[in-house]
């Protein structure tokens, strides 16, 4: 989850519908729906070469639920891969096929990525499935039946999706 500074007082959250929580850090205000508490609330300040950063610990956002086709198109899954998968840009750019691409990167995470990289992509996956238009169900589809060939992939495909997720029709008809 994000974190922010808030620069209004405890009411004003309180009647947005958010719920007020307080950490040693001091208040945390976190939405009533499409939050869920996993453990005691926490915020931290962490400081690595690279960036600075709060973090919100007890706190996990729930996703969005599917409520039919969606919009989202290849070329949005791009960029949003790109944040775990840095040769996404160009990698998509040279060959402009995109299940080729997904499928090329899909190669990448089950080989080379970390434990860490490959849960972001399997939540990467899921993504595909609630947002995607019907080309990227597509693509999403082929990426599940790889990844549930794979001793590895099915490893974190099954611990990593959502309950959601794991109930879906999509998801019994390919695993």
């Amino acid at each position: 989850m994000s974190v922010g500074f808030a620069d209004k007082d405890e009411d004003y959250y309180v009647s947005q519908n958010y719920i007020v929580d307080e950490s040693p850090m001091g208040k945390v205000y976190y939405p009533a729906t499409g939050a869920m508490q996993t453990g005691d609330i926490g915020v931290r300040y962490e400081v690595k070469p690279w960036i600075s950063a709060f973090y919100v610990d007890g706190l996990r956002a729930l996703p969005a639920l599917r409520l039919g086709m969606g919009t989202k198109s290849p070329k949005y899954f791009v960029e949003l891969l790109s944040n775990i998968y840095p040769k996404a840009f160009d990698e998509y750019k040279a060959n402009k096929n995109a299940e080729m691409f997904f499928m090329n990167a899909n190669d990448w995470f089950l080989v080379q990525a970390s434990d860490t990289l490959l849960r972001m992509y399997i939540g990467f996956v899921e993504n595909v499935w609630r947002e995607g238009n019907g080309k990227m169900l597509g693509v999403a589809e082929q990426i599940l039946r790889s990844l549930a060939s794979d001793s590895r992939g099915r490893v974190f495909l099954e611990e990593g999706i959502t309950e959601e997720f794991a109930k879906s029709d999509f998801l019994k008809k390919i695993v």
